[in-house]
């Protein structure tokens, strides 16, 4: 009986773990300044606090005075965002740019 309780706690972690890692569509691999980023639908941004914070579908990402952040989507490309700019993350193939200034590092796949 116990197995099987251990088994029915863990399970919801570890399905809860894949679907958000289904809805990833990169990371904040480094950052400087105040950085946050917005997830859909809620009125309040989320400060970035350490790298690796990831970035969801639908997620938009604000950068304040004196501020950048270096994203790695999942697809390779690296995106660099400069101070007061935001930009929105629909999906891989839906980007944004609101404000400001970003530099994107594309590599062509074969």
């Amino acid at each position: 009986m116990k197995k099987l309780l251990a088994v029915l706690l863990i399970l919801p972690l570890s399905v809860g773990t894949l679907i958000s890692a289904e809805n990833t569509v990169g990371s904040v691999v480094q950052y400087f300044g105040k950085v946050k980023v917005f997830h859909k639908d809620k009125p309040t941004g989320q400060s970035v606090k350490k790298n690796m914070h990831p970035v969801l579908i639908d997620d938009f990402i604000r950068t304040k005075r004196d501020s950048s952040a270096a994203i790695k989507l999942d697809n390779g490309v690296k995106v660099l965002m400069k101070e007061k700019t935001q930009f929105d993350f629909a999906d891989l193939k839906n980007m944004t740019l609101e404000e400001g200034m970003v530099v994107l590092n594309v590599k062509k796949t074969r």
